[in-house]
């Protein structure tokens, strides 16, 4: 659910050694750029943009911190990023992407190479990650992901579409078996954060590639900051402006001329303080100091950007007529245990649509403030096939906003018969959600309320982040709730659930989450719930003791939603002839996804804040996501000065 990102400049005593330390780490000229203070009201526990799946927040800082290829416009074109040009060549169906100068934050040249890297580690086999999606129109890529050719030949990562030239220049190559491939569609994949790269020489080399992005001190970036702190017991994390961003260390060129801002600093909540906590927090020392000039409270000139408002300050309007409101390509959704591990009426399509059905979202989106109800799976801003049209419009809205109980109470009971059971054997469902979010909190308490009328017993399990050893010496954080999503029903949980002593041990039911669109393409979306291309690869086994016979098993959607139907569905979508056919097949395909609800969208989140007219050119783009690249504090070099001469 949506919990963003607060900057304020808070609290300088506080954060005052923090900020002397990470000075000296900087440039030594007159205006080395603003020091501005954050609020992040939920944590970060993974750096790695390739898992920018299951949280607003996760996604919003990843997009300060890597830079993909290509730059998303409002009008749906991109303009170049890390790419500096490239070349579509129809006739042979290539794309030839040359890099710009850019290094990452360790010195090191960004090269093709690590563009190369970051693709081949979501598409490998043995990687969970439904962002293999958007990288299928190239040539062996599905191949690659499900680790063989159709006639049987293992297909290796070697064998990807994708050749380095030099390290500033790729060529990729399109898949020959296509009759119709959306170049702009491609190349609007490429703007996401899901394939920006990664440092094949930091990743490659470190013992175990997933503790990579979660330690300060392997954690490289190459957009326009890079981490500087991050302490999970005393909730510091701080951003500071990556100084070989579009530079080498050996540039002239000032460091304010691509990266305004010196330090993005902030607090994380602290992760023994309670919901209700938290909000009186919110409320008693950020709200009430929004944009004051006065030194109240010691918080000198206070709050100057502001993205978490209390539930009630939501509700009362207080700040309704400031408050500026941005939709995000996101879903709150509850993902639904299909796979019979969990409570086994879930396997029951009519008694996931009664649980769909009870459910009113627009009086939740309205509790909610900043939100919409949702109509689909797929979001506003999400581009039809060969247009820049809304794939999601008023005419194919496919959910109702209001509840019905008469139509959930008849859905229940018809899947209940087709069970063979009654009322009595509906159980319990284990709801698993993200304990550091407000919204995801009250979410929760509704489904809870609205679940029980039908009959159902609710278990609401709030998950927060897990510390794990990582060796002798050192310890990573790991999110709980990504972990979940990102690993298969069977092998992620670290606990059970029993109804009763009598009862089999049994894994979560529902997991309540925002459902990234990873791309302004639908197809990349829908085609992560086919068995064959969900991004999840193939479960390669032995079949013989001698001859090396290879059995390829599909490894579903975290749901375990299954269906030959869909996925002919999906398989005519990359196969169709143009664009309106690919259209009218995402369509159906959609329809047919929320007919089986194996995920249950709930909302569309927005992003919203509060900003003071001293905080100055701070845009977001195409995904909703913030830019602080430009942000310009007014005064900030007095209030440097006033606070050399406090020391």
């Amino acid at each position: 659910m949506k919990k963003t990102i607060a900057l304020l400049l808070i609290m300088a005593t506080l954060l005052s050694g923090l900020t002397m330390a990470l000075s000296s780490c900087g440039d030594d000229s007159t205006d080395p750029g603003a020091d501005i203070h954050l609020f992040l009201s939920s944590r970060i526990y993974d750096l790695d943009p390739s898992l920018a799946v299951v949280d607003d927040d996760a996604a919003q800082i990843l997009s300060l911190l890597y830079e993909p290829l290509f730059n998303l416009k409002e009008d749906g074109s991109v303009s170049g990023a890390l790419a500096k040009s490239y070349d579509i060549d129809k006739k042979n169906g290539t794309m030839t992407i040359t890099l710009r100068n850019t290094y990452w934050s360790n010195a090191n040249a960004v090269t093709a190479y690590d563009v190369v890297y970051a693709w081949k580690r979501i598409l490998d086999p043995s990687t969970e990650n439904p962002a293999a999606a958007l990288l299928y129109d190239i040539q062996n890529a599905v191949a690659v992901k499900q680790g063989s050719f159709e006639n049987g030949a293992t297909a290796t990562i070697d064998d990807l579409g994708v050749e380095v030239i030099s390290n500033k220049k790729m060529v990729i190559t399109f898949r020959d078996d296509l009759e119709y491939i959306d170049y702009n569609e491609f190349l609007r994949n490429l703007s996401s954060i899901a394939l920006a790269p990664v440092p094949e020489d930091t990743v490659s080399n470190y013992q175990n590639e997933d503790n990579w992005s979660k330690r300060m001190a392997t954690i490289t970036t190459n957009g326009p900051f890079t981490l500087k702190a991050l302490n999970y017991q005393s909730g510091e994390f701080a951003l500071q402006r990556n100084n070989y961003y579009r530079r080498s260390k050996n540039s002239e060129t000032a460091l304010t001329e691509y990266v305004t801002p010196q330090f993005l600093n902030t607090i994380w909540q602290t992760s023994d303080m309670s919901i209700e906590d938290y909000e009186t927090y919110l409320t008693e020392n950020v709200i009430l100091h929004f944009a004051d000039e006065e030194d109240n409270k010691g918080l000198k000139n206070s709050f100057y950007y502001i993205g978490e408002i209390p539930l009630a300050l939501r509700n009362a309007e207080t700040y309704a007529d400031k408050v500026k409101v941005k939709d995000l390509l996101s879903v709150s959704s509850c993902v639904l245990n299909t796979a019979q591990n969990g409570n086994p009426v879930l396997a029951n399509a009519k008694i996931r649509l009664a649980l769909s059905t009870i459910i009113d979202r627009q009086a939740l989106a309205t509790q909610l403030v900043y939100a919409k109800p949702a109509t689909g799976i797929i979001t506003p801003g999400v581009y039809e096939p060969g247009k820049k049209t809304d794939f999601r419009n008023d005419s194919t809205a496919l959910l109702a906003t209001s509840a019905n109980q008469q139509k959930a109470e008849q859905l229940l009971a018809e899947g209940l018969g087709e069970l063979r059971l009654t009322k009595n054997d509906l159980g319990t469902l284990w709801v698993v959600y993200s304990g550091e979010s407000v919204n995801d909190a009250y979410t929760a308490q509704y489904l809870k309320s609205v679940w029980e009328s039908l009959g159902f017993k609710v278990k609401l399990d709030a998950v927060y982040g897990n510390k794990r050893q990582v060796n002798e010496d050192i310890e990573v954080f790991d999110s709980v709730l990504q972990e979940y999503f990102n690993s298969s029903w069977t092998d992620c949980r670290g606990n059970t659930f029993q109804e009763n002593e009598n009862s089999a041990p049994r894994q979560a039911d529902v997991l309540l989450v925002d459902y990234q669109m990873l791309a302004t393409n639908a197809l990349a979306t829908l085609a992560t719930f086919s068995s064959d291309l969900s991004g999840n690869g193939f479960n390669i086994s032995d079949t013989t003791a001698g001859d090396k016979i290879y059995s390829y098993a599909p490894i579903p959607h975290v749901s375990g939603y299954s269906s030959k139907a869909y996925d002919a569905l999906i398989d005519a979508a990359y196969a169709a002839k143009d664009a309106a056919t690919r259209a009218e097949t995402l369509h159906n395909a959609e329809k047919m996804l929320l007919d089986a609800m194996p995920v249950i969208p709930l909302v569309f989140n927005q992003d919203y804040y509060l900003i003071s007219d001293t905080l100055t050119k701070v845009k977001t783009n195409a995904y909703g996501m913030p830019v602080f690249t430009k942000a310009y504090q007014k005064g900030y070099l007095d209030l440097k000065l006033n606070d050399e001469d406090a020391e």
